[in-house]
């Protein structure tokens, strides 16, 4: 079968992990893959030589609003491939550019979302479409068979942002756990570890500062090193000076995906979420999962307690404070954390690549050849014309004066409202288009 991966943004991370793991997978059991980012960025060497990077620069923001036409022209003149048999989008923006080259194609293929990241096609009704049209398409156009979730979870949250039933196949992260259980487990106590970018909902990176203030107030001998990098990395710096943990604390940049067995191998214990959880897990680490968008240092146990395919989501389960669960891994003697780590490995193999990719081959198989995608193309063109025009200095002024200024992006009924008088006088074709966007959605 021929793939095309899509994602709107390549940076070193768990998407970006997770789309050359299944290239790799895919690439050795006779597929052909094609990866497709707007632009080159860290995270390219993640991938093997014999995947196809795809990088369509400003072509790609061309296509979230452009028709049919276009996208042909794109695939004629930049794709290896003229023909694929499945799209995977790994986001909302990476979608409604899947949908557009989709109904480009000369022949059918099944289009296909995953919900791997959260809030991704969280947004439903008109003004949800306006600030994320991918949502659109997820919602409106994909049949249940063509939604991959990586947990119940990921499931529930966007079927309670929408008000009811979103169903789609359930698809755990895929890990290859092989180098981590090749790398014999030789911890240094009281090392805490934690691997993932300072950004977004890793929250739980600014609350860790106090829990290693908290556990060196005991008496235990710890010490966190961060793996990672990232826009909150700054404030994470100002954070650990200021508590006086410089010396304790070590932000260690970012470091070679195929280094990170040996990261996890003098691991005390792990603190995090996502694939880099899941790896620890497979080295024997005993691991504490991070919660995302956390507003304080609490986990619900170890990984082992999670239930299903969960390794970071917000869940409806009891909290326990991350100090607590760390100093009682301190404390332990040989033979229980022996105990500990063998829990541990044994709850990750059930995240194994093969059995997972597997089953992904079956999931894609059981998937509709998708029809021509209803994608209006007029639907992102008011949404950049109305973000522009709430952004507008008349606009902004009426927000400050009504004390809206919170509101992201499109906002209020009220802010909509002023939104379109802007665009009246600056873009009078707004309205046709307008017009279409709500006869489509309502």
């Amino acid at each position: 079968m021929q793939f095309l991966f899509i994602h709107h943004h390549l940076a070193l991370g768990g998407i970006a992990t997770l789309m050359a793991r299944m290239s790799a997978w895919l690439i050795q059991h006779d597929h052909e893959v094609v990866v497709m980012f707007p632009w080159d960025g860290p995270g390219k060497e993640l991938f093997a030589g014999s995947v196809r990077l795809l990088f369509l620069g400003n072509h790609f923001e061309k296509l979230k609003r452009s028709g049919s036409r276009y996208a042909r022209h794109v695939i004629h003149t930049h794709f290896p491939l003229r023909e694929f048999d499945a799209l995977i989008a790994f986001s909302s923006p990476a979608l409604w550019v899947a949908a557009g080259i989709h109904n480009a194609l000369p022949c059918a293929s099944r289009l296909c979302a995953g919900a791997w990241t959260p809030g991704d096609y969280s947004h439903t009704g008109l003004r949800g479409y306006l600030r994320d049209p991918g949502s659109f398409v997820f919602h409106r156009q994909l049949s249940p068979a063509n939604r991959l979730y990586m947990s119940h979870q990921a499931m529930r949250e966007i079927e309670a942002r929408a008000g009811g039933s979103v169903p789609g196949a359930i698809w755990p992260l895929p890990v290859d756990g092989r180098p981590y259980q090749a790398t014999p487990h030789r911890p240094v106590k009281g090392l805490i570890v934690s691997v993932g970018r300072l950004a977004d909902m890793k929250t739980y990176n600014f609350h860790m500062v106090e829990v290693v203030r908290s556990l060196l107030a005991r008496g235990l001998d710890i010490r966190w090193h961060i793996y990672g990098d990232g826009p909150d990395r700054p404030r994470l710096e100002t954070m650990i000076a200021a508590a006086g943990l410089a010396d304790r604390i070590s932000l260690k940049g970012s470091i070679d995906y195929h280094l990170l067995p040996e990261v996890m191998r003098t691991a005390f214990v792990f603190v995090g979420m996502g694939t880099a959880l899941i790896e620890a897990g497979f080295s024997g680490v005993p691991s504490i999962p991070a919660i995302v968008y956390a507003k304080d240092a609490s986990s619900y146990g170890y990984l082992y307690d999670l239930p299903g395919y969960e390794c970071g989501a917000s869940l409806p389960l009891p909290r326990v404070p991350m100090a607590t669960l760390i100093a009682k891994l301190y404390h332990m003697n040989s033979t229980e954390y022996s105990n500990e780590s063998l829990l541990t490995q044994k709850h990750a193999d059930r995240f194994a690549l093969h059995p997972l990719m597997d089953l992904f081959q079956r999931h894609i198989a059981e998937m509709r050849l998708t029809k021509q995608v209803f994608r209006p193309a007029c639907l992102c063109v008011l949404s950049q014309w109305l973000v522009s025009a709430y952004n507008s200095a008349p606009l902004v002024r009426v927000r400050r004066g009504l004390h809206l200024m919170r509101d992201p992006q499109v906002g209020t009924p009220a802010c909509m409202l002023l939104s379109l008088i802007i665009l009246a006088v600056r873009h009078p074709r707004c309205f046709g288009c307008l017009h279409r966007v709500m006869r489509a959605l309502l």
